[in-house]
């Protein structure tokens, strides 16, 4: 049967804020769904993080199509959660707020949960050759190319550095904005991501980050718990050591990192506020005059 991609013919979602419409518009997506012109004879991959975070979507879908499997990229959740504060996180809250631990066990209790509605094959990002051996997840075959591909493809979600998350959440704080309304969302978050500033930025984490990721007891548990969840996940001996040594030798670069002093931090305020002006040119209904 031909493999069909499907995930973004299904327009549940806008840019930017990929769980957007399944959130605010349940109905609709569902309808969306039903409504999708599929064939029988065909093995379709549907690709999306917000599809598989409800379990209405995850009933809807098992209904309209037969799962043959269903596949879960996982990562060190410590990195995971660095990256998703950078990318949104900011706009909710500052990093003394967020928590590096308990994602392990979350990751643990979505695979079990998956697992109601179709065999779960994990697949670590960390190891080398991760696109062939996603493709070889998803299907029989992958293109021999496939390396290639999403080499020339690049990262399209790397995220704004850690230090400039922190100094744009203080901005909005100081506004007192928060919460940012949803559908306005994405205004902000594109307008950062289109203006990450100098790569000097990249060099400084956030205090609060930084404590965490020196803490040798924390990492070590978060290690040990990511090995066990591995092990259980049935992958090779090979593909679960590399994936560990590869997340180790990360945390360790990142627990690397020093805090930013006060000159780095006035240059992050002031690119902060560039980035609201930017927001407040755009999109004046965004920002309270």
């Amino acid at each position: 049967m031909g493999l069909v991609w499907i995930g973004h013919g299904i327009k549940l979602w806008a840019n930017g804020a990929p769980a957007t419409e399944i959130m605010y518009d349940k109905e609709g997506s569902l309808t969306n769904l039903a409504a999708l012109d599929t064939e029988a004879d065909k093995t379709y991959f549907l690709s999306s993080e917000a599809l598989c975070s409800y379990d209405y979507m995850l009933e809807a879908i098992s209904k309209k199509f037969e799962i043959d499997h269903i596949v879960m990229t996982v990562r060190m959740p410590v990195p995971m959660i660095l990256s998703e504060y950078c990318w949104s996180g900011w706009l909710y809250r500052a990093p003394r707020q967020i928590y590096l631990d308990g994602r392990l066990e979350s990751m643990t209790r979505t695979i079990e949960r998956l697992r109601e509605f179709g065999p779960v094959v994990v697949c670590p990002i960390e190891p080398s050759k991760f696109p062939s051996r996603f493709c070889d997840a998803i299907a029989p075959t992958a293109p021999s190319d496939i390396e290639e591909i999403a080499k020339d493809a690049g990262d399209v979600n790397v995220s704004i550095p850690p230090c400039l998350a922190e100094a744009l959440n203080e901005a909005i704080t100081a506004l007192n904005m928060e919460p940012v309304p949803g559908p306005m969302r994405r205004y902000f978050v594109n307008a950062a991501m289109e203006n990450k500033g100098p790569e000097e930025f990249r060099s400084y984490m956030p205090d609060a980050f930084h404590s965490v990721l020196n803490n040798a007891d924390f990492v070590e548990a978060e290690i040990e718990k990511y090995r066990q969840m591995l092990e259980g996940a049935g992958l090779s001996n090979a593909t679960a050591r590399e994936a560990l040594e590869l997340s180790k030798d990360r945390l360790t670069e990142l627990a690397k990192l020093p805090v930013a002093d006060p000159s780095i931090r006035t240059h992050l305020r002031e690119h902060a506020g560039f980035i609201l002006d930017k927001v407040r040119a755009s999109h004046p209904e965004a920002i309270p005059a």
